[in-house]
């Protein structure tokens, strides 16, 4: 692996690599919620649009996630090109759940053509996002971590196309078409990129699920559940209320993707690499310790963010109005917990080189239960910031568990070897 001091710059660069390639291609993220309430304000069809984004984003960011987590080290362990031919039916059936769960939550308040339109959107962003999942494990597991963010980037067209267009609020299923074309369209990119390693025809070995990925799936499953339970208590308070939700989570989902996707990819191809070697012990203990630190600067970052809030929200002041108070404090509340989102992403990689991710399916459910228990009860009390105090809070008890977990396993593994 080399001395300490090569590792680190090595680890550097391609930290840098993987989080400018993440910044570049999710700030069209970030700019979606703002842009949808700069065109339409905060209503009922902003709400289903949002809604329907988020049961696309539960297979696009969770499922399709922790499937790049398991398949990493597969790649690592065995680098020999794969069909993926068996691998399309899960993309497929993800698509048509998502198609199911979009159109009980959105559909009831759209016309039949709209409601077509935003059905068939999230079943191909379903799809798609699943689908390129092995291809970013391939690119990941070979250092390449810029291209699979700097790709999301396509969004900014139909986003861009949108806000010139400025339609009324009948036509946001034509935007969420947009976004489908431009998932497709990295679909396509990534799959030319991992040509190396992937291919669409039936000669070559078939890319299967790992057991680990079957255990991270459930968890992730379950943990993927809570943004959308989130989104589900706010509907039950006035009509937009889940688009203020949407916009301060947007807002923290880029930072804390910024400060979490290039380290994980990272840290992952590092666990797989170091496991069972001579220098595992110490390594882990050098990403510990760079991990916590690393935390702590994005917790300062954050509370920077939010006390600088006031000055970024007189652009928005004009469509956002008093509310723009509520995604704010909402942002600080979620932010509070952002030191234990980035321990939680360290610890459950380190539990699945150590062949540990069955354990992540308990502490997924009770951080599930939490979230919703606390959600509903901190929203009646709170507003919509409740919801996030709740999600910060089953962040530091579900990093406390994985870390007692870890530690158990360092107490056997000693009292083994001596």
């Amino acid at each position: 692996m080399g001395s300490s001091r090569k590792i680190v710059q090595r680890v550097t660069l391609r930290v840098g690599i993987s989080s400018l390639g993440e910044i570049c291609g999710r700030a069209v993220n970030l700019l979606l919620p703002f842009a949808v309430i700069a065109v339409h304000g905060t209503n009922l069809l902003t709400d289903n649009f949002f809604l329907a984004m988020a049961v696309a984003f539960f297979i696009q960011g969770t499922l399709a996630n922790v499937t790049i987590t398991a398949l990493v080290p597969e790649f690592i362990k065995n680098g020999e090109k794969r069909s993926l031919h068996m691998f399309l039916r899960w993309p497929i059936i993800a698509g048509a759940l998502a198609a199911l769960v979009a159109g009980l939550l959105t559909t009831e308040s759209l016309s039949a053509s709209a409601s077509i339109i935003c059905i068939a959107s999230v079943t191909v962003m379903a799809i798609s996002g699943l689908t390129a999942a092995p291809a970013v494990a391939a690119l990941n597991a070979d250092h390449r971590y810029g291209m699979p963010g700097f790709v999301w980037g396509l969004r900014i067209i139909p986003v861009a196309i949108y806000l010139l267009w400025s339609p009324d609020t009948s036509n946001l299923h034509w935007l969420l078409a947009g976004l489908a074309v431009a998932d497709t369209a990295r679909l396509g990119i990534l799959l030319c990129l991992a040509r190396k390693w992937l291919s669409l025809h039936t000669n070559f070995t078939p890319l299967i699920f790992p057991q680990t990925a079957q255990h991270l799936i459930l968890a992730s499953a379950t943990v993927g559940l809570t943004p959308l339970a989130a989104r589900w208590i706010a509907s039950f308070g006035d009509a937009g209320t889940v688009s203020l939700f949407e916009a301060a989570d947007r807002i923290y989902a880029a930072v804390a993707s910024l400060a979490t996707i290039g380290v994980g990819n990272v840290t992952l191809v590092y666990l797989a690499r170091l496991n069972g070697t001579d220098q595992e012990r110490k390594g882990w203990r050098l990403i510990l310790w760079v991990s916590m630190a690393w935390s702590l600067l994005w917790l300062i970052i954050g509370i920077l963010l939010w006390a600088a809030f006031p000055l970024v929200s007189i652009w928005t002041q004009p469509s956002m109005g008093i509310a723009a108070n509520t995604v704010r404090h909402t942002f600080l509340a979620l932010v509070l917990g952002i030191p234990a989102f980035i321990m939680t992403g360290i610890f459950s990689r380190r539990l699945i080189t150590l062949g540990l991710s069955q354990s992540l399916i308990f502490m997924s459910f009770v951080g599930f239960l939490f979230s919703l228990i606390g959600g509903a009860l901190f929203f009646s009390i709170l507003g919509v910031p409740g919801i996030a105090v709740a999600l910060s809070c089953t962040q530091y008890l579900v990093a406390w568990m994985m870390l007692h977990t870890l530690v158990k396993k360092s107490r056997h593994a000693y009292s083994r070897s001596s």
